[in-house]
């Protein structure tokens, strides 16, 4: 039996040799099904073991290149191992990576809640293992390690467009699980605009007696150009994927001031920043009475995407990653 020292030698022979060759990554438990819907874009095999988490098909259709495992294949020749959170499923994919001699990826999507947490972090930190993180806000809440990384969202523009259709002068907010994660999501800030307006709101996400998730791709992208304004009432998340995609596809956005939004969004060009719920009102109030305005916050947002955070700048800034922690 060939060892997986050799394996690996002989397999970054032939990656060096061919720079287009397709890795075979191996994921630890699937997490956010959106974003790894994106990442699969960079053309690449993905192992996902089905641990802690599968991947939930309400939220997103799983690529044609993800594959759900029970275990992890004997005929796969692996080049790193992949884990989108810092649970148990980090350890396991450290142990994973030990095993087979390949280096590691942490990619961090969520903040800290607590001071505890952070040193958790650190204390998990592992020599073969390389830290990326969705933002530098992130980043520097959780280490000051100089040598991670951040690899910004990216978004395929040709799937979240702007369809230039006459909207309707609705409000629409994606969520899931707005109600129970309040702290995080902002459902006591949405509560209370409800009660100071009576503009039309819509909702998609998985919220048990208010919504449902979006029934397919193309349904969210419809639904993001049927509504003219985007309310964004997120506390505790660097961004939020829906911000950008409603961004993408020409919304009008009503958002909090909080986390890694202000670095996306520059209030009056693109988008509006708020931290009340008074401030959001007025300008929600705004936008309705200011067909126009919504138009050209839309176009400022979407071009926002195209420059700043769309997919092949996002595939590129994996690439260099994947082929730097398969090489070392």
């Amino acid at each position: 039996m060939i060892s997986y020292k050799i394996k690996k030698y002989l397999r970054q022979s032939e990656i060096l040799s061919n720079p287009n060759t397709k890795l075979n990554i191996l994921v630890i438990g699937a997490t956010h099904e959106r974003y790894e819907q994106q990442l699969c874009k960079t053309g690449h095999n993905f192992f996902s073991l089905n641990e802690g988490k599968k991947w939930n098909e309400e939220y997103a259709k799983i690529p044609d290149n993800y594959f759900t495992v029970d275990y992890i294949p004997n005929n796969v020749v692996f080049d790193l191992v992949l884990c989108h959170t810092s649970n148990n499923r980090f350890i396991m994919a450290v142990e994973y990576a030990s095993r087979m001699q390949l280096g590691a990826i942490r990619h961090t999507h969520v903040l800290p809640g607590s001071n505890d947490e952070v040193q958790a972090f650190n204390s998990m930190s592992n020599p073969i293992t390389l830290d990326t993180f969705i933002s530098t806000y992130s980043k520097k809440a959780w280490t000051q390690n100089e040598n991670s990384r951040v690899i910004e969202h990216g978004l395929d523009t040709e799937v979240f467009k702007n369809f230039s259709k006459e909207r309707e002068p609705s409000i629409l907010s994606v969520v899931n699980f707005w109600q129970s994660r309040d702290w995080a999501c902002g459902w006591t800030l949405y509560q209370e605009l409800r009660s100071k307006t009576n503009f039309k709101y819509n909702v998609l996400g998985n919220n048990p007696q208010l919504s449902s998730p979006a029934k397919s791709l193309d349904h969210l992208v419809e639904s993001y150009n049927n509504n003219a304004i985007f309310l964004n009432t997120s506390q505790f998340s660097p961004v939020p994927m829906s911000l950008l995609e409603a961004m993408a596809c020409g919304c009008a956005v009503v958002s909090t001031n909080t986390c890694m939004i202000p670095e996306v969004i520059q209030d009056g060009y693109n988008g509006f920043l708020c931290s009340t719920a008074d401030e959001m009102k007025e300008k929600l109030e705004l936008l309705y009475s200011d067909p126009d305005l919504v138009k050209t916050l839309g176009k400022n947002a979407r071009d926002t995407i195209e420059s700043k955070y769309n997919i092949g700048r996002f595939c590129d800034n994996w690439n260099k990653i994947f082929m730097e922690t398969v090489l070392r």
